[in-house]
This record gives C-alpha cells, sequence and structure tokens, in this order.
C-alpha cells in the first residue's frame, strides 16, 4: 500500500515565490512547511493498493492539461485545521475541472476521494492559531501545464513527497 495524492508540483521559480512570501510571515506563526514540500493537491488518493496505483497512473496519462496560469495572491488561515495557506482569489475554471477529471479516475479505480469541493492552495505552515496580517504584494504567477502523482510518507522529523509520475507538460 502506497499513500498517494495527485498535486501541483512547482517549478523552482514559483517555489522560490511562495519560498519568499513564507518568509515574511511573523515570527511564531505555527510549524512552516519545508519549502521541497510546497505543493497544490489535485486530489488526496490516501492509500491504494498496487493495482490501484497502476489503474490510476494509467489512466492519468491520457489526461490533457489545457495551459493555465494561476496566480497565488491570497494568504489565509483555516481555523479548524490550524493551516495558513496561499491560494487565488480567481481559480481558473480549467484547473477546477482537472481536479474532477483525476476524482473521477481515482473513483474509476475504486479509489474512495474527499467529498469537499475543490479549493487550489499550498499550505505554507500548521499549527497557527490565528489568523495573519500579511499583504501580498508580489503575487506568484504559477504556469501550470502538467500535474504528478506523489507518494507521501510520514515520518517523525514531517512527511517526506516523492514525485513518482509527471504528466508531460
Amino acid at each position: 500500500m502506497s499513500r498517494l495524492f495527485f498535486a501541483l508540483w512547482p517549478e523552482p521559480a514559483v517555489r522560490a515565490g511562495m519560498t519568499a512570501i513564507m518568509e515574511r510571515l511573523p515570527a511564531g506563526c505555527g510549524r512552516l512547511v519545508r519549502p521541497e514540500n510546497l505543493h497544490i493537491t489535485l486530489v488526496f488518493l490516501g492509500s491504494v493498493s498496487r493495482n490501484q496505483e497502476q489503474c490510476v497512473v494509467n489512466g492519468a496519462q491520457g489526461i490533457q492539461v489545457t495551459p493555465i496560469t494561476l496566480t497565488l495572491d491570497t494568504l489565509d488561515w483555516w481555523q479548524r485545521p490550524q493551516v495558513l495557506w496561499l491560494g487565488s482569489k480567481l481559480s481558473p475554471a480549467s484547473l477546477t475541472l482537472l481536479a474532477e477529471e483525476l476524482k473521477a479516475l481515482a473513483h474509476h479505480c475504486g479509489i474512495r476521494t474527499d467529498a469537499r469541493p475543490f479549493a487550489p492552495h499550498a499550505t505554507l505552515a500548521r499549527k497557527v492559531d490565528r489568523r495573519v496580517a500579511l499583504t501580498i504584494s508580489t503575487p506568484v504567477t504559477w504556469p501550470i501545464s502538467a500535474f504528478a502523482l506523489v507518494r507521501s510518507e510520514t515520518r517523525p522529523e514531517g512527511p517526506r513527497y516523492e514525485v513518482i509520475w509527471t504528466s508531460t507538460g
């Protein structure tokens, strides 16, 4: 069994822009996500069998990504999971359609997914106990032309992510 998810995996310039925003966060702002772990989850698959993993890889190979530009211009906080996140005021409809197509693929492969609607965001910090006031003066422009299948491994020092498959972009 592997713990997997489909994600948008940032190129170095996008990751650098996200990291620059993280560096401006006030001291004591929860536990920051390691820069190499920054991403946007499209669909969380959870623990899947080897056959299910092969099914999603085979199916994902047929999914084309229409080039999308996502502008990360919003910093917000979810109180209940205590997460500070970076997102977009205007999420492209084609990005939501991509997430829905990947969710349908997961269901075809016998994988149950979260019923909540897709909300594109990159988690910047966890265990944040209050809203953070920070204006994003330089939004991060993310040109998207591919997505990845990522393996997640929980370790005492924090999660470790490994991209195991990427669509052609």
